[in-house]
């Protein structure tokens, strides 16, 4: 699994962001690894419906230790899916992914503390970084509620135009504290259905 980082928590504060005064929300999170955002998740906001899905049973069997440990009265479902292949019908006011975005060229010249420590299949995004997320993103779109957003992690040189074209109401890029462009919220037509906070 990757090691957490502090974009990790740069995600989930944007996920609290968007999603402010809703209850009763069902959230996926793809390829999740150790849990860590679908685990902060649960813990900050009040969820009705949890998945944490990954390619890996390896990486699984930790997301779901972790999830036992530190959320045991949320019980997610989990199961391996390649990307959302495997989903059901559920649909999503949030679906959160940290797919590999970073391009092949560059996955050898990464500090040697990620290089050397991180399994390179959750770096390498091939030749622009996109080759996964254009495969994600169609899926994820018939997967969310009107109104529904998908926060990812992108690479820098990912501009906005890369992700217009899959037919989202609105696309945002969102700079990190480095003012590098890192994340990209996608939201769906239509006006969001969870219960708001009284």
């Amino acid at each position: 699994t990757l090691i957490p980082r502090i974009e990790s928590i740069d995600m989930i504060k944007l996920a609290e962001g968007k999603l402010k005064g809703k209850t009763n929300l069902s959230i996926a999170d793809v390829g999740t690894g150790s849990g860590a955002l679908a685990i902060l998740l649960a813990t900050r906001l009040t969820i009705n419906f949890l998945v944490m899905s990954d390619i890996s049973h390896e990486a699984l069997e930790i997301g779901k230790e972790n999830a036992e440990r530190l959320i045991p009265g949320v019980k997610p479902k989990i199961f391996v899916s390649d990307l959302m292949n495997s989903f059901g019908e559920e649909k999503f006011d949030l679906i959160m992914a940290n797919l590999p975005y970073i391009p092949s060229f560059r996955v050898k010249g990464l500090p040697l503390s990620v290089v050397d420590y991180e399994p390179h299949i959750a770096l390498d995004g091939g030749d622009e970084g996109l080759g996964l997320i254009r495969k994600f993103l169609p899926q994820a779109k018939e997967k969310l509620k009107p109104g529904g957003i998908i926060i990812l992690e992108i690479d820098y040189a990912h501009v906005l135009e890369d992700f217009q074209d899959f037919g989202f109401e609105s696309v945002e890029v969102v700079k990190d504290e480095f003012g590098q462009r890192r994340f990209v919220i996608l939201t769906s037509e239509g006006e969001a259905d969870a219960d708001e906070v009284n």
